[in-house]
């Protein structure tokens, strides 16, 4: 697997952990609520083909998601 250096240990085993349970749960996908800036690549590499969607406060904190394969939600609060 390519180098997701980028993204805290902590964070990866969480997205593994969830990615793992939407195979093992037949759900549709990880729910990612984010609180600031995420490497777009980063992820996308440690999500493989699992299924995450972003959701976050405003259009700032998801700026390029979509671009690399991510759905986006953003929420009005």
């Amino acid at each position: 697997m390519p180098s997701t250096s980028k993204l805290p240990d902590q964070f990866k085993a969480l997205l593994a952990l969830g990615l793992r349970m939407t195979r093992n749960e037949q759900a549709e996908a990880v729910l990612l609520l984010l609180d600031g800036q995420v490497d777009w690549v980063a992820l996308r590499r440690a999500a493989g083909k699992g299924n995450i969607v972003i959701v976050a406060d405003s259009q700032e904190q998801v700026e390029g998601a979509t671009e690399k394969g991510f759905p986006v939600v953003l929420l009005d609060m």
